[in-house]
């Protein structure tokens, strides 16, 4: 493994890792009537454990074997030739594609590696010379001999059937298709899923830190898509568009053994085991990581907020605690989320029909909107999803233009009585000076893009540097960032979105980590976590939650904190709308009590 790459020292189960691999390239199975088929696999170590690493050691000693076997066959003096090598198709998301290229720089530069991904043009002149270098997958063609090792391309270009990128890259065969977060393929019936199982390939090779996220259904459409020994064509279900619930059934009766469903997992571990590579940290954290501590804050929403609170849950119920109607349930559990969080991400100001007429008259005057078709209704459409957030960033902003203009403008400007209002950030103006004068550097992750607006103003008012990043940033503009974060010890805090910079990056720098707001996944909590908690990281690192105590954000606490202890933490979209229902049900229990209290003051 040395002589293949050079510029890496592997660990102990990282080379087990990347042997794993290459066994199962050497192995093939029988499958029915279609022929030898490859067996393909599942790297699913923990995140940051080091599963790009381990997938480019393995492609380099593919590459480093197929150079011997020229070697040899040149020695030889025979007349057998090697069939032309065939490129590899790396799929991944776009906030790690940046990553999975540096990495190959660093780790193995003797690769020839492509990264798929720019504007249009530079996107068409990258096909102009793949085409004459890529083999068709049609018998006929034969490539140009040439050093392409590996293209590395977003997973948003499989997204779509009609994208001319995907179509593109589906025209060519490969020899290995490695997908990055492969837990994103649970959904057989997804157009991501379809479009990468078109492409032609001889290997696959999935990576997942998170494979226990999926329930038994989704672990077989992971199969599914690694193995033909599982899928539609070759199972003995292929008259049905079912057939993983089939197998899932063939394989594993979870009504059998009289409901007993732990014996139904056991059952379908055994069926996965072969083809999955699983570690946890725990088992290697001594040699490899620092400790991670977690510390949960409880903080006490402020009487002005607990009012909106409580106010919130009336708009949507009637006097006996139930919901108006089914449909408002969604809506009312996200601005229950959005109240405990921060008030400002509601509208609470400037609601009567007169302010609204005011302010909506104010802003057009004045030029929020611009365009053709600007009308005044127009503006009254848009800002009627505002958040007094919203609106107070869009006053500065038009008086910062134009001084004229504060006239009308500055009512809707907030002091700092309002912005800092939320009692996380109370907790935080205690918190992050202490932290930052002793050295500490923080990631501070929110699943809502106006918290970060906000949190970026607190930043400002407490006078300490930060960086910050959603996923509005550019591909480039994300690999800078965290270039001048991990090398410049003035930026203190590092302001990211949970779902969209919570994954692939790397964050060692930091030894802090808060979670501003829980994500309803708590896999998402834990990947946003493990950006500065992985390998490389020296110091011990801290993670705090801060929690609104009886609010709808302590429920999802609670539940997190029991699907952790059950190790089944299974989060789809199913799931998920009866988990919110529950906690829904749960809010509107307590709220019940304090509704028929206040009607029997009316009374009296």
């Amino acid at each position: 493994m040395k002589k293949a790459i050079p510029n890496v020292t592997l660990s102990g189960y990282q080379l087990i890792g990347v042997n794993w691999i290459a066994l199962l390239n050497g192995m093939t199975c029988q499958v029915g009537t279609k022929g030898i088929k490859n067996v393909n696999g599942v790297l699913a170590d923990e995140m940051g454990l080091g599963k790009t690493v381990q997938t480019i050691a393995f492609l380099a000693w593919l590459k480093y074997r197929r150079k011997m076997q020229v070697i040899d066959l040149e020695s030889s003096g025979g007349d057998d030739e090697l069939p032309p090598a065939l490129p590899h198709l790396i799929v991944v998301p776009l906030s790690t594609l940046p990553n999975w290229i540096r990495e190959f720089e660093k780790f193995c530069p003797e690769m020839h590696v492509i990264k798929y991904h720019g504007s249009q043009q530079e996107r068409e002149a990258l096909k102009e010379d793949l085409r004459e270098h890529l083999p068709k997958y049609s018998s006929k063609h034969v490539a140009k001999r040439t050093q392409l090792d590996v293209i590395v391309s977003s997973v948003s270009y499989f997204q779509k059937e009609n994208s001319p990128d995907r179509k593109f890259l589906s025209n060519f065969k490969y020899d290995y298709l490695v997908v990055d977060e492969a837990h994103n393929l649970k959904n057989a019936k997804s157009t991501r899923y379809k479009m990468l199982d078109k492409v032609k390939t001889d290997h696959r090779l999935l990576l997942t830190g998170t494979p226990v996220q999926n329930n038994p259904q989704e672990l077989l459409n992971m199969l599914s898509f690694i193995m033909p020994l599982f899928s539609k064509a070759s199972s003995p279900f292929e008259e049905t568009d079912n057939h993983t619930e089939q197998m899932l059934k063939h394989f594993v009766d979870e009504k059998a053994e009289h409901g007993d469903e732990q014996t139904a997992y056991k059952k379908l571990k055994q069926l996965f085991a072969p083809f999955v590579l699983r570690r946890r940290k725990a088992d290697v954290i001594a040699q490899l990581l620092p400790k991670k501590e977690r510390k949960t804050i409880f903080v006490e929403l402020t009487e002005s907020t607990r009012s909106v609170y409580r106010n919130i849950i009336r708009a949507h119920c009637n006097k006996n605690g139930k919901m108006i109607s089914a449909g408002t349930g969604q809506h009312l559990f996200t601005n229950l989320r959005k109240c405990a969080h921060h008030p400002l991400l509601l509208r609470t100001r400037w609601n009567t029909p007169s302010e609204k007429g005011r302010l909506i008259g104010n802003f057009y005057k004045h030029g929020a909107f611009k365009g053709q078709g600007c009308t005044l209704q127009r503006v009254g459409e848009e800002m009627e999803s505002w958040n007094d957030f919203n609106i107070h960033l869009t006053a500065l902003i038009l008086i910062d233009e134009s001084e004229h203009r504060r006239k009308d403008l500055q009512q809707y400007v907030l002091d700092e009585k309002d912005l800092f209002c939320s009692s996380k950030f109370e907790s935080l103006r205690d918190l992050l000076p202490g932290l930052v004068k002793v050295g500490h550097r923080i990631l501070i992750f929110s699943s809502w893009t106006s918290c970060l607006d906000l949190l970026g103003c607190l930043l400002q008012h407490l006078h300490i540097k930060f960086q910050r990043m959603d996923g509005s940033t550019t591909s480039d503009e994300r690999q800078r960032l965290i270039d001048r974060f991990n090398t410049e010890p003035s930026y203190s805090v590092f302001l990211l979105s949970t779902k969209a910079c919570g994954l692939g990056i790397n964050l060692t720098s930091a030894d802090t980590c808060i979670i501003h707001d829980l994500d309803f996944n708590p896999f998402n909590d834990l990947q946003a976590e493990d950006r500065c908690h992985r390998i490389g990281q020296k110091k011990s690192v801290t993670v705090y939650k801060l929690i609104s105590k009886d609010s709808v954000d302590e429920d999802i606490y609670k539940m997190q904190e029991k699907k952790a202890k059950m190790n089944a933490a299974i989060m789809d979209s199913a799931s998920s709308r009866k988990e919110k229902n529950s906690i829904l049900k749960s809010v509107l229990e307590k709220a019940e009590e304090g509704l028929e209290d206040d009607n029997e003051e009316t009374n009296i």
